[in-house]
């Protein structure tokens, strides 16, 4: 039959235009099908092929997505649908869509359906005037429109036809319509603007507050919906299960009750009766669990033959029979989130104490942790009303641990590590502390990416530069996957690759090796000798001198010698004149004398330095200088010089 003859004879259509190969089409056309058998009774559904080319569909309609849903109505427009393409959410929503108004008779009722939501707006219709009273159908037209704004938290609409229950709220006339806000003053529609179904929704829409805890979809694709959530500031995210056949949201309401009591502490009227009705609400939820697991469990021994459904797993939702789902045995997977024990919340007095600066935000529930400042810290205890103010409580005193996402911790050195004699330690986040942090290790850390195309070819310098070093004792090279584990905000960077140098004995003083320099060998190699510590640099020298090097430091010190003893025999002489001086009564200045003393005795200790260099580098081969016990006797000498290189001025000439 054609779309079109539907449209004039039902009153309610459902359509899904989808795609054939797209992925998500298919994957919804399962979900889509099991929402169909639940209301194939009340509702048709109909899925059009809208890629044909040469179909009308494809000329008629610009969709920049698959699929999408839209439910008609018999006098308005499409509605679309943006929930999870799940069967139990587009079940809902189209029971919603059915009866989107809460006929309301007395003040409990009244209560009971504002505690349920921030917003809330209800409209005073006369009924025994008239049986459709003028405007409420406009309002009947608004609240479906407001469905469709957010299909999760709506901003719901109800009704009342009496007199004294519109006193109650304020409303005086018929067709009146008040906005009760959970946090704020009420508003009454402006009798000045037009009684249409357009101006009611976005007056609404413009007015209402925002939710406490605000119920997330996300796309399921990338999107900033997340983001543009939690960098307003301190942002407590929730991930729970959900089974949207149910009318009550355990984990939302218990996180509501805790926002409650955390803003408007004492300041809300009917707080009290907030609270209990929604603990007991909840109460109700567990109830009902109950009961389907037992039917649940039942149902697994019914043999396989007796299923309708080729599907073992299929389970009857007790709780959505009992809202007029009686055919939902044909939806197979209402049990699928219900597999966790739930337990209940005791109702804890109004004692949160604490500031009002975070925003609320609620999704399906695996951990909970709150997020300032690209770090977050996650709930550890069980999931409980108190354990989430106590999580709160102690946020707001900074006494929570930052948590670090962190992959297992490797071995020191694995195969895709080390070459040859090369080894680059893997550090994560838990193993950073202990192998950054040694205090007697200078330590290059390179920070890096998977997803970093130039890291990939950096690694091969990098190994390279460890190749340099590699006998160098006290000189650890690691490398840490940023994109996988966490670092302290310290060392969070927003480039990749970047290299901290960590020199031993002054951790806080670690450096970054400049941006505006390239990450060439010769560059990294004077980097780390420029902060390293002077074993360090000695170590190098003596390692990487050639032949040709040796050769030019034996000519070197030579010269030195003789240059320290000519100095040696001018101090001298000069001592011995002003001595003479004195002997023969004539006036010396003491401090001249003491100066030439300093003077004499420091050259001669740079004689005796030389001295015992000019031994070792003439009594020893390269290969010799390289052992540990002689490298350290080198490294000795160097250590009662006056200056680091004096007697291998040519130490930076590494390649000689």
């Amino acid at each position: 039959m054609p779309v079109a003859d539907l449209l004039i004879r039902e009153e309610l259509l459902v359509v899904m235009y989808y795609a054939p190969w797209c992925h998500d089409s298919i994957r919804a056309k399962a979900e889509f099908t099991k929402a169909a058998k639940v209301l194939e009774n009340k509702v048709s559904f109909v899925a059009i092929n809208c890629w044909w080319p040469q179909g009308p569909c494809k000329k008629n309609y610009k969709f920049h997505r698959f699929p999408e849903i839209y439910i008609y109505h018999t006098t308005i427009d499409g509605i679309r649908f943006s929930g999870p393409l799940l069967a139990e959410y587009i079940v809902r929503f189209v029971e919603e869509v059915m009866y989107p108004l809460t006929f309301l008779y007395s003040e409990d009722m009244i209560l009971n359906f504002v505690s349920k939501q921030d917003n809330s707006l209800i409209g005073f219709f006369d009924f025994n005037s008239s049986p459709q009273p003028p405007g409420f159908i406009q309002f009947y037209y608004a609240s479906i429109r407001l469905l469709e704004k957010n299909p999760l938290q709506p901003i719901r609409c109800g009704v009342i036809t009496q007199q004294f229950l519109a006193e109650e709220l304020g409303l005086s006339d018929p067709n009146e319509i008040i906005m009760i806000r959970t946090f704020n003053e009420s508003l009454l529609y402006p009798p000045s603007r037009n009684f249409t179904s357009s101006n009611i929704w976005s007056w609404a829409l413009h007015h209402k507050e925002q939710s406490i805890v605000q119920w997330l979809n996300l796309p399921g694709h990338k999107s900033l919906e997340l983001s543009a959530a939690i960098e307003r500031g301190p942002a407590l995210l929730v991930l729970a299960p959900v089974n949207h056949v149910y009318k009550t949201n355990y984990y939302l309401n218990m996180v509501r009750e805790v926002g409650l009591l955390y803003h408007y502490c004492h300041e809300v009227p009917y707080l009290e009766f907030f609270l209990r009705q929604s603990v007991r609400d909840r109460a109700d939820f567990l109830h009902g669990y109950s009961e389907q697991q037992d039917l649940c469990k039942n149902f697994y021994e019914v043999p396989e033959d007796l299923f309708s459904y080729p599907d073992r797993n299929c389970c009857v939702s007790v709780v959505g029979a009992d809202k007029g789902l009686q055919n939902s045995k044909k939806i197979c997977d209402f049990c699928r989130y219900m597999e966790k024990k739930l337990t209940p919340a005791s109702l804890q007095p109004c004692n949160l104490e604490i500031n009002k600066e975070s925003a609320w935000f609620s999704y399906i529930y695996e951990f909970l942790s709150f997020f300032q400042n690209e770090a977050n810290f996650i709930l550890r205890e069980s999931f409980s009303r108190k354990a989430l103010a106590r999580f709160i409580q102690n946020y707001t005193e900074s006494a929570l641990e930052r948590h670090l996402r962190s992959e297992s911790p490797r071995p020191s050195c694995d195969a895709a590590s080390c070459s040859a004699d090369v080894c680059v330690q893997e550090v994560t986040s838990k193993t950073f502390h202990s192998v950054v942090m040694q205090p007697g290790k200078d330590v290059v850390l390179l920070i890096t990416a998977k997803w970093c195309g130039f890291c990939s070819s950096f690694s091969h310098t990098y190994l390279q530069l460890a190749k340099y070093f590699s006998s160098a004792r006290d000189l650890v090279f690691a490398r840490i996957d940023a994109d996988r584990n966490d670092l302290r905000w310290e060392y969070t960077l927003d480039s990749y690759p970047t290299i901290l140098f960590f020199p031993a004995h002054r951790k806080e003083d670690s450096v970054v090796f400049p941006s505006n320099f390239p990450k060439s060998l010769p560059n990294l190699i004077k980097f780390i000798l420029a902060h390293a510590k002077r074993d360090l640099k000695t170590d190098t020298v003596v390692d990487i001198c050639s032949k040709t090097c040796v050769n030019h430091n034996r000519r070197r010190v030579v010269h030195v010698m003789t240059h320290l003893r000519a100095k040696r025999r001018n101090i001298k002489r000069r001592i011995s004149l002003l001595l003479n001086r004195r002997a023969h009564g004539k006036p010396v200045l003491k401090e001249a004398l003491r100066s030439l003393w300093r003077t004499y005795r420091t050259v001669q200790r740079k004689i005796w330095n030389a001295s015992l260099l000019q031994k070792l580098l003439f009594s020893h081969t390269r290969e010799r200088l390289s052992q540990s016990v002689l490298k350290k006797h080198l490294v000795d000498i160097h250590k009662e010089g006056d200056s680091k290189y004096d007697l291998l001025p040519e130490a930076n000439g590494l390649g000689q």
